[in-house]
């Protein structure tokens, strides 16, 4: 457990350390938030943010389900199956992922090789059957040892974004994503499009606030 903490922890600072390469590389003129903006008669901008509501929900949404069983990860895990979500466990998981540059924990809906290696592998190992798809559903993976209930909070919080159809879930976006958290350079930077940058960040928020939102509950439970 402890070592799913240091790397989470590690996790974290690569992403705080993204986040803030971002924050120079991104000019509002731009790119389009993602948000309402009303004019009024003054001429004075209001940004109504449909996004900061619908990220209070998923927020919610996550305690309750991550509370229902918060001492027994496992029966969380079995109550996200029951809402047809397909959860694989195996003790190769860990290694079995990072040869796609993927952790255990929620994954997003995956395409082309990556898809076609998921659906293979672990439905042979896990379902005992050869399933070869070129796309996944959203998923988790994980092995077998006991998940930590606040690492698991933060995948749960990723999963409800995901379903409210919060932006930086996108296929394209996750893997720009990765190939930065994996191998960051000022060249590979510069190389971004606007759009592109926009995607990312997307992606960086959502993950900014799964690891918020773990770290809330675990102040709120040590009350």
């Amino acid at each position: 457990m402890d070592k799913i903490k240091y790397v989470y922890l590690n996790f974290l600072l690569k992403i705080k350390k993204l986040s803030e390469k971002f924050k120079f590389k991104r000019r509002e003129s731009e790119i389009k938030p993602q948000a309402k903006v009303k004019i009024n008669s003054a001429a004075q901008l209001n940004f109504v943010s449909e996004t900061e509501k619908i990220c209070e929900e998923a927020e919610e949404l996550s305690r309750k389900i991550v509370l229902k069983y918060k001492n027994d990860t496992d029966k969380t895990l079995e109550l996200i199956k029951k809402k047809n979500v397909k959860v694989y466990r195996t003790k190769f998981a860990v290694k079995l992922l990072e040869t796609i540059n993927e952790k255990q924990g929620f994954i997003v809906p995956l395409k082309s090789f990556k898809a076609v290696y998921v659906n293979f592998v672990f439905g042979l190992l896990c379902d005992k059957k050869f399933v070869f798809k070129t796309k996944t559903e959203p998923m988790f993976i994980f092995n077998n040892n006991k998940v930590d209930m606040y690492y698991l909070a933060a995948q749960i919080y990723k999963w409800v974004a995901y379903r409210k159809k919060l932006a930086g879930f996108a296929f394209k976006a996750q893997e720009k994503f990765k190939k930065l958290y994996y191998g960051m350079t000022e060249s590979k930077l510069n190389q971004l499009s606007a759009n592109e940058i926009f995607a990312i960040k997307e992606v960086i928020a959502r993950e900014s606030e799964a690891s918020d939102f773990a770290m809330k509950l675990y102040e709120e439970q040590k009350i």
